[in-house]
């Protein structure tokens, strides 16, 4: 299990120490989909980073399982905003990079790769190059790069922001079903209302800075699916939406 016990932050700037967090207390169950919601420069992707020891608390601690997060912990993966894969190697190059920058890859590794790719339907295209591939298929390589590395926790920081609507509502279908498949606990920071609802079991609800939990959200849809876009037919969808709208529009 994940905790964040009374995590508090604090930025140091020429002006002064700046209060981003404010005692923030989570437990996040092993294999569960929370996202965070809150106003912009509220300290959404400050807390991914405290999560992933990116960054050390002013006060309170992260713990897995007890054991307090001081640095970045091999059992946590990140997938940034933007797909970063690297243009002059293939996809099958850049998928095995995180091996690589622990240790020299195996066979195994490689095998393990390929038989991901393979899966999740990039098996055609492990000798391309990402120019090659649309905007969709570079970031399900982005995130099929950070399962290589076999984490137990995912953080996602806004990974579709850089697509157009529409692709971007097909890879959170996509990348939803390749994290619920793998039962991997992630852990999502969005702005969009619809897509924390639609992908998560649960939305934590951020205030203004500095932050603090403003509410948590259990979703309860109606549906059996776990596709996003399913999830956004659901009855309940727009009760969620309203009363996390509500929440954020009076801030």
């Amino acid at each position: 299990m994940l905790k964040l016990e009374g995590v508090g932050f604090n930025y140091h700037t020429p002006e002064g120490e700046i209060q981003a967090i404010q005692e923030v207390s989570l437990d996040i169950k092993d294999g569960e989909f929370l996202s965070i919601i809150g106003p912009s420069g509220c300290g959404k992707s400050t807390l991914l980073s405290l999560i992933g020891g990116m960054l050390r608390p002013s006060a309170g601690r992260v713990t897995i399982d007890d054991q307090e997060i001081t640095e970045p912990d091999p059992r946590i993966a990140w997938m940034p905003q933007r797909d970063q894969l690297f243009p002059w190697r293939t996809i099958l190059g850049n998928v095995l990079i995180g091996i690589e920058v622990k240790r020299q890859p195996t066979l195994e590794d490689r095998r393990k790769a390929v038989a991901l790719l393979e899966k999740y339907g990039l098996g055609d295209f492990i000798d391309r190059y990402p120019n090659q591939l649309s905007g969709g298929m570079r970031q399900r390589a982005a995130l099929i790069r950070t399962l290589a590395v076999e984490p137990q926790i995912l953080l996602l920081d806004e990974p579709f922001s850089a697509l157009d609507y529409q692709t971007r509502l097909t890879v959170a279908d996509e990348v939803r079903m390749i994290i619920q498949r793998e039962q991997k606990t992630s852990i999502l920071v969005t702005h969009d209302i619809g897509e924390g609802i639609s992908m998560s079991d649960r939305v934590v609800v951020l205030s203004k800075r500095p932050a603090v939990i403003k509410n948590c959200h259990d979703v309860v849809l109606s549906t059996d699916s776990v596709s996003p876009m399913a999830r956004r037919d659901a009855p309940e969808f727009g009760h969620y939406f309203n009363r996390i709208w509500k929440e954020l529009d009076v801030q």
